[in-house]
């Protein structure tokens, strides 16, 4: 288990329907940012407390990943091929690493910023020439080495693929974009991590905030294609509006350079959340939104939207992605992030009439209650 917000509510969940007879091994130092929660055994990756860990395996063990980590893939010659692995994918772990799948997960504009960045990451200030030349030339040998690195994870995550049991995660377009990718086929088994819909009270009479909010993205990571979006949004520039994005979580870096780049196109009507927000105040937070744009092109900020779309709100995402056609088919409504500039503001602004909310949140809850989860989970622990 790595150090992240969904990881203790996973853990109160299963020891609800498997209790007391779970390992959770923190490949993290304890405490983490996210993680306070006493019942994990601190095992990084390296360590003799993690190689103990595969060799007290016994027969009818089974061993699951929360987050695949490429130092995960050694271990597995320690794992008896009796003993199924599985994954609760995350999508960030196998739908980011080749350069197809990079290509597809940007935006041109957004594309182009992260080969900028990257390309010139190598150089530091410096006063010795030899260093000056050392940089150089990591600059002018880039490209090789970024295939050479490619090359490294997908030999590594198609080795893991072919060792891997079942895959879980709640949408199986994911799945198959995977085994697309590396070759590989891929079982799926559904689950989702906490949603945090039993904390919210939708309101869906909630009548509209007068202060045009609109929410952009779910964190600082190019794949939000925050650059086009912002380019999207500028044709409202004339109309009175509030873009709230937030940016505390993910790359410093390009929360800043988004940060930047909002300001020069929106002025004061933008506001970047550079501080992390804890998960009660959030849920507040958000419920002043009036319009959501969550412009990925591969699976991403899956909580947000969802929570979203319970509290009646009207998102637009990506047609790219994966979690509209999720939700298309299971005919809940939501808007293409690319019409935004084809439509005027008034439309665009306007909410969804009442008879859409309801039937959004309901069917949403369908797909995600944690009646369901919990069923779910049962089914993989025990």
């Amino acid at each position: 288990m790595i150090d992240d917000k969904f990881i203790e509510t996973f853990i109160e969940i299963a020891e609800k329907v498997s209790p007391q007879k779970n390992v959770y091994v923190y490949t993290f130092k304890f405490p983490g940012k996210y993680v306070k929660h006493h019942k994990g055994l601190v095992a990084p990756y390296g360590s003799e407390a993690l190689d103990d860990v595969f060799k007290n395996l016994q027969s009818g063990d089974k061993v699951f990943i929360h987050w695949f980590d490429d130092r995960f893939v050694p271990y597995l010659e320690k794992i008896d091929y009796t003993i199924p692995i599985g994954l609760f994918l995350w999508g960030g772990d196998f739908l980011e690493q080749t350069p197809e799948l990079i290509k597809y997960n940007f935006g041109s504009s957004t594309y182009k910023l992260v080969e900028r960045r990257l390309r010139n990451s190598m150089f530091q200030k410096s006063m010795q020439p030899m260093k000056w030349l050392g940089m150089l030339k990591e600059y002018c040998t880039y490209h090789s080495r970024m295939k050479a690195r490619y090359k490294w994870l997908f030999n590594n995550r198609k080795t893991f693929l072919s060792r891997l049991d079942c895959m879980y995660h709640w949408n199986v377009d994911d799945i198959r974009i995977i085994e697309s990718a590396y070759g590989v086929s891929v079982k799926f088994q559904e689950f989702f991590y906490d949603l945090g819909l039993q904390k919210i009270s939708p309101n869906l009479n909630h009548q509209p905030s007068g202060k045009n909010i609109i929410w952009l993205g779910n964190s600082a990571t190019p794949t939000n294609n925050h650059l086009e979006a912002l380019n999207l949004l500028s044709g409202f520039k004339r109309n009175a509006y509030q873009i709230i994005a937030p940016l505390s979580y993910g790359l410093k870096w390009y929360a800043k350079v988004i940060s930047k780049k909002a300001i020069m196109l929106h002025g004061a009507s933008f506001t970047g959340l550079m501080e992390f927000i804890p998960l009660v105040e959030y849920l507040k937070l958000i419920q002043q939104a009036d319009v959501v744009i969550m412009n990925h092109h591969r699976s991403q900020a899956g909580a947000n939207i969802f929570a979203f779309i319970y509290m009646g709100k009207k998102v637009y995402l990506n047609k790219k992605s994966s979690v509209y056609n999720l939700l298309t088919r299971n005919s809940i409504k939501v808007f293409d992030s690319e019409s935004i500039s084809h439509i005027s503001f008034d439309t665009f602004i306007q909410p969804l009439e009442i008879d859409d909310r309801i039937q959004n949140s309901q069917k949403l809850y369908s797909l995600f209650s944690e009646e369901k989860r919990a069923f779910l989970l049962n089914t993989i622990l025990n």
